[in-house]
């Protein structure tokens, strides 16, 4: 997948009966290839990544603590064009 410039991202729950069912096999499919977190260089969680309207990674936050602001901040700099 990866030389075909694949990529999937999953987004689930916890109290997502479905979403928790569904885990083994995405487990097993994100196996057959480098993980999301490979491609990403993500070494820790979380991780967050803001993608502009045309789907490309503008930000990566990465940690989080008690009033962290980056999240608001990407968003803000998005928004208003800067």
């Amino acid at each position: 997948m990866r030389s075909l410039g694949i990529g999937v991202v999953d987004l689930w729950a916890t109290w997502c009966g479905p979403c928790v069912e569904s885990l083994d096999h995405t487990y097993e499919v994100a196996w057959a290839g480098p993980t999301v977190m490979e491609l990403a260089q993500v070494t820790g969680i979380p991780a967050v990544f803001v993608l502009d309207a045309a789907g490309i990674v503008v930000d990566v936050i990465r940690g989080y603590g008690d009033g962290d602001t980056r999240l608001d901040e990407a968003l803000e700099r998005l928004t208003s064009g800067g």
